[in-house]
């Protein structure tokens, strides 16, 4: 994660809008100690993460010049986040 800027970006962008909606930091969740994670046993922690995860990677592979067919599973998944944070 820490290697790839374009990655990186979008879940810096992603953190944002996941603190101010849902009031948890998803950069602890995603590096923080594995004994306080909480995407384990949370629905509402960890498909927010998984939908940042989604977004961030299509994101870095389309930066490389992947253009996949599929983007639409990402958007799918994200339609929550998406309509809070337009323009992803």
């Amino acid at each position: 994660m820490e290697e790839d800027p374009v990655f990186r970006s979008a879940i810096s962008a992603l953190r944002s809008v996941i603190r101010r909606h849902y009031g948890w930091s998803l950069s602890s969740e995603l590096s923080g100690d594995p004994a306080s994670c909480r995407l384990h046993d949370d629905s509402d922690r960890v498909q927010p993460a998984l939908t940042a995860l989604q977004i961030a990677l299509t994101e870095s592979l389309i930066s490389r010049g992947v253009l996949p067919g599929w983007r639409w599973i990402a958007v799918h998944g994200a339609r929550r986040l998406l309509r809070i944070a337009p323009g992803w």
